[in-house]
């Protein structure tokens, strides 16, 4: 489901983000969440948001400056980066954790 409501500084940040994690998955833990023509997709979605607002948005813009869409393979690979990638690699092979964790957050709620 696409989310058209985003501003484009946000959106760019949510494509760089899957960009950044699913290439990591893909490349690093020899993985894969998304099929190769949703990423190219969002590569594309990215390519073309940055061409039309250029401005720097803070979040891995040396990084993306250049960036053509056509690999994820040298895109960077930092803490922030793993740990999302794991965690949702985690939920996919362990769906009934994450369900669990919903269930105790809301009982928390309830308690308070």
């Amino acid at each position: 489901m696409e989310n058209t409501t985003l501003s484009p500084r946000r959106k760019i940040k949510q494509r760089r983000s899957q960009m950044l994690v699913h290439s990591f998955i893909y490349y690093v833990l020899d993985d894969s969440l998304v099929s190769d023509d949703t990423w190219q997709k969002w590569a594309n979605d990215l390519v073309e948001l940055q061409k039309e607002y250029p401005r720097p948005i803070k979040f891995y813009d040396d990084e993306f400056k250049d960036w053509d869409g056509s690999t994820g393979c040298h895109l960077p690979i930092d803490h922030w980066v793993q740990k999302v990638a794991n965690r949702l690699v985690y939920y996919r092979d362990n769906p009934t954790t994450k369900l669990k964790k919903r269930k105790r957050l809301k009982r928390k709620k309830k308690n308070v």
